[in-house]
């Protein structure tokens, strides 16, 4: 295995490390690693003309990404990409910056959540604090479980 190949190879199992891990790790300068490393980016075969469009019959929940070789279902869910394991990561980040998608987007229940942890946490304290403000804590917890 030769130098670039070993460092290629590395690369692909930790892709969330710097440079500088990198670097320790196969004890090659960072320098070296980062032209291995963008050259190998800039060989990947991946179509520069990507398009992308919903499906008009499922709307919200289908769309099609394209480029010059093949069309391929994106399924999706509230914004999420369930089936993202079929995509390049080039192909993940395009489809997250110019349409929105691969996260899980769903604000209300996430509002929701953090009132119920905030109930939670509040009921769990109101034995460690005064009575007078124990008054107070509980008209709190009354008004969030409201919400």
């Amino acid at each position: 295995m030769t130098r670039k190949e070993k460092i290629i190879k590395h690369y692909l199992k930790n892709k969330t490390k710097s440079l500088d891990e990198l670097s320790k790790e196969l004890d090659i300068s960072k320098g070296w690693i980062s032209s291995v490393i963008t050259s190998y980016n800039k060989s990947l075969n991946v179509g520069k003309d990507i398009g992308f469009c919903f499906s008009l019959s499922l709307p919200n929940s289908l769309g099609y990404l394209f480029d010059d070789y093949r069309e391929r279902e994106v399924i999706l869910e509230k914004n999420e990409i369930l089936n993202e394991h079929e995509f390049t990561e080039y192909e993940l980040l395009w489809l997250e910056k110019n349409y929105g998608l691969g996260k899980y987007l769903d604000t209300e229940r996430d509002e929701i959540d953090y009132v119920s942890e905030a109930v939670i946490v509040l009921k769990n304290k109101l034995h460690q604090i005064s009575p007078k403000e124990r008054i107070k804590a509980r008209k709190i917890i009354d008004y969030l479980e409201t919400i």
